[in-house]
């Protein structure tokens, strides 16, 4: 895929001039942010191999940029943001347990970032991450921890809906949630349950 190749394009630069200035830390975490791309790319594409380990080295080099200026909020930023693709990388191979891992490293690393110094891109990121914890979970066939996720999903960023011009990312969150709710009930519709539980069920599936 020509994406893979260009991200490894990218990624080859930032290791030539990383070998000029070590030290710099900017430099590594452009290393790390092209890892992930060549990571996400070669998921798509299938090469599992590839993805893996592409992964793993851009998981590595932000950690060690992050723990060198823990006071830095971007980078803390960019760090949960891998741990979020590595999540959606092993939910497209249907790894359900693992993904659900990912996107709950990510939401620790966004809550740390709001806890220190909140800010609304990172609250709005925190609820986008706990709905796809809710999708992975829902996915492994664990509905209670599913509709918990969905849930706080919602709590998180209802601030952000109530706007006079709701945040897009919110938005699509929340869009998420509700439907995973909503399979959620259907589901359990479906199940062989007295007929006055599956109709309320499906009513609550239906809101």
């Amino acid at each position: 895929m020509k994406s893979i190749e260009n991200n490894q394009k990218a990624l080859g630069i930032y290791q030539q001039l990383v070998t000029l200035d070590p030290q710099n830390k900017l430099l590594q975490q452009g290393i790390a942010i092209a890892c992930a791309n060549v990571g996400t790319q070669a998921g798509v594409a299938g090469n599992k191999a590839l993805s893996s380990e592409s992964m793993d080295k851009s998981l590595n080099i932000m950690k060690d940029v992050v723990a060198s200026s823990p006071q830095n909020v971007l980078q803390q930023g960019i760090l949960a943001a891998i741990y979020e693709a590595r999540g959606d990388n092993v939910l497209r191979w249907h790894e359900f347990q693992p993904a659900k891992r990912e996107y709950e490293r990510a939401f620790s690393a966004y809550e740390k970032i709001n806890a220190g110094a909140s800010n609304a891109g990172t609250q709005v990121s925190a609820a986008g991450c706990k709905s796809r914890v809710g999708s992975a979970a829902l996915q492994a066939g664990e509905a209670e921890t599913a509709a918990a996720a969905f849930q706080q999903s919602l709590d998180l960023g209802k601030p952000f809906l109530s706007a006079e011009k709701p945040d897009i990312a919110a938005l699509y969150a929340a869009a998420d949630s509700y439907a995973g709710l909503g399979d959620i009930e259907s589901r359990q519709a479906t199940g062989r349950l007295p007929a006055n539980v599956n109709r309320e069920h499906w009513k609550k599936a239906q809101s």
